[in-house]
């Protein structure tokens, strides 16, 4: 990535399992609802705090979340 339009149709939670990889550590789960927040908003949607995503990430990635990557492949 080269400029902030390169996030536009990024999947956060792609980005999200990739930083965790490259850090070898899981990371907490705010900083998937930061990337939530800057793909909406590079897609053309009004600004909004990384807060303002955490009901929607436990709803749609919370059990992933809670059990860690390989959850994510066993459907």
């Amino acid at each position: 990535m080269n400029t902030p339009s390169d996030l536009e149709d990024r999947d956060p939670f792609e980005m999200y399992e990739l930083f965790c990889e490259r850090a070898n550590v899981r990371q907490d789960p705010c900083l998937l609802d930061t990337f939530m927040s800057i793909t909406d908003y590079m897609s053309g949607n009004d600004p909004r705090p990384w807060w303002a995503y955490t009901e929607e990430r436990k709803r749609r990635y919370g059990r992933v979340l809670a059990l860690g990557r390989k959850a994510r492949w066993r459907g």
